[in-house]
């Protein structure tokens, strides 16, 4: 049971109330994960995590984390943290990571190695490669890489596009949003933004509107919005949003709750 809904308003932004929203539209990436992981510098840059954190993650250089028992709680409850250990975390700094509530970590092979036979779970990291070995691709890890795989290299990696594969590069907004058809930027915060668009910076609002396909004439965007404080959770209604009020949003802040 559902019912088509269109926004409407003078200012084009959306209307949340208590709304979360899931997209019932094409989409290149696993989970429904926005497709820029930003890193910033350090958790005391709040500036930057309150700017981002509607992004849904960031990454941060492990140097700048403590893992201390509530460190996690700083943080909006629905952003999620990724730390990048590689090469500079021991395994037992690496559970005291995990520990804590940390989503993902970062790590080269040889940690991840030693992460495994201590018994972690390999969905917990993210690996530096090259050519994954046939250990990772029967995993549950996802991979970070420096340059794009070929065409058929990369559906062996992606799992039929059930693994995240992230790319470090030195990014410009075009190579940004291409890029993000099958993978995920990561890009330092100081290099982002959520306006429309801002001189030498990649704006989030572009490249995530990039990745969504509508097989409408008029190009809108088809949502099933759930409501988790009624029995509406249970049905959905569907919505139909223009690009331009998801790229208005996004750079209003209007944007609320994460996409889920």
């Amino acid at each position: 049971m559902t019912q088509s809904i269109f926004f409407s308003s003078t200012s084009d932004k959306f209307f949340f109330f208590c709304f979360s929203f899931s997209f019932n539209a094409s989409y290149h990436q696993p989970d429904m994960i926005f497709p820029i992981l930003p890193v910033i510098s350090s958790p005391e840059d709040k500036q930057s995590i309150d700017e981002f954190s509607l992004v849904g993650q960031v990454l941060f250089p492990i140097e700048s984390v403590s893992p201390k028992k509530h460190f996690i709680h700083q943080f909006p409850h629905d952003l999620d943290i990724f730390v990048n250990a590689i090469d500079n975390a021991t395994t037992d700094q690496i559970v005291e990571l995990l520990n804590v509530g940390i989503k993902q970590v970062f790590v080269n092979e040889k940690q991840y190695h030693d992460a495994i036979e201590a018994g972690l779970p390999s969905s917990r990291f993210v690996v530096a490669v090259d050519v994954p070995s046939t250990e990772l691709l029967t995993s549950e890890a996802s991979f970070v890489t420096s340059k794009p795989f070929s065409e058929s290299d990369l559906k062996k990696y992606n799992a039929n596009e059930n693994r995240v594969i992230y790319i470090e590069s030195n990014f410009t907004q075009d190579g940004a949003i291409e890029l993000a058809k099958n993978y995920v930027p990561v890009i330092p915060s100081t290099k982002l933004t959520v306006k429309r668009e801002e001189e030498n910076k990649i704006s989030i609002s572009a490249v995530f509107v990039s990745t969504l396909t509508t097989d409408r004439p008029d190009g809108v965007v088809h949502y099933i919005n759930h409501n988790p404080f009624t029995f509406l959770y249970s049905f959905g209604y569907s919505i139909f949003v223009p690009r331009d009020s998801i790229i208005a949003a996004i750079e209003e802040k209007s944007w609320g709750l994460p996409i889920t």
